[in-house]
């Protein structure tokens, strides 16, 4: 879960993009930015995974993006959206992960410093680069 805005969630989603395209094929993944005002970084190059669908025999993916790049409500979480935050992120901090209920992440794993001054092209070749600060396991 995360928002279009939020640089934090920004610095994500290029990751988990990489990590899960070993089982994952992704159809209507746009590439966008961060918010471009109101933000300590701005314009952190990204991915919008709310038109963004997949087709995989072995990963079930649920993205939400709650607001858009200039902080407009985007999707409306459902009731199972609201039982899983009470029950692992009750003050619903962004970016939110959660791995097959047993593995969660609340805030990011990266600093969005690390993307600062990038396009995609450019963060898709770090990501996936092993000697990369982006690309380590």
């Amino acid at each position: 879960m995360g928002a279009g805005f939020c640089l934090f969630c920004a610095s994500e989603r290029s990751v988990i993009v990489s990590e899960v395209s070993n089982f994952v094929s992704w159809q209507g993944l746009i590439g966008t930015a961060s918010a471009g005002h109101d933000e300590k970084k701005l314009n952190i190059p990204t991915v919008n995974f709310a038109t963004a669908k997949y087709t995989s025999d072995y990963v079930e993916f649920v993205g939400r993006e709650t607001a858009k790049r200039n902080f407009e409500p985007l999707q409306e979480r459902d009731e199972r959206d609201y039982e899983i935050l009470d029950t692992f992120n009750p003050d619903r901090i962004i970016p939110f992960l959660l791995i097959d209920g047993q593995f969660m992440q609340v805030g990011s794993g990266y600093t969005p410093q690390l993307l600062e001054g990038m396009n995609h092209a450019k963060v898709k070749e770090e990501v996936q680069n092993p000697a990369s600060i982006l690309g380590k396991p």
